[in-house]
C-alpha cells in the first residue's frame, strides 16, 4: 500500500471516529457532563489569554486526530512492501 493510501485510509478512520464521537455525545442528551462553551463578550474575545488558548485548543485537537487518524499504519505491513520493491 502506498504512503497516500495510508494516509487516505486514516483520514477517512479518523472523520468516522469523529462522527461517531459527536453523535454520541448528542445522543448522551448532556450525560456526559461536558463544560459549556464559554459566553464571552466582544473585549474577553480581544484578549491575548483568550485568543492564544483556543489556538492552542486548536491546534492540540488538530494533532489528536492526525495520530487518531494515523494509527491504522501501524497494522501495514512496510516489510512486506519494501521487499516487493526490492525484487522489482
Amino acid at each position: 500500500i502506498s504512503d497516500v493510501a495510508g494516509v487516505g485510509f486514516g483520514t477517512i478512520i479518523e472523520e468516522t471516529v469523529q462522527i461517531w464521537a459527536t453523535r454520541i455525545e448528542k445522543m448522551s442528551g448532556g450525560r456526559l457532563k461536558l463544560p459549556p462553551l464559554p459566553d464571552f463578550n466582544m473585549e474577553q474575545r480581544a484578549l491575548r489569554s483568550v485568543r492564544w488558548s483556543s489556538q492552542m485548543g486548536c491546534a492540540v485537537g488538530l494533532t489528536i486526530g492526525c495520530v487518531i487518524g494515523m494509527f491504522p499504519l501501524l497494522f501495514f505491513d512496510d516489510e512486506g512492501v519494501k521487499e516487493k520493491k526490492h525484487h522489482h
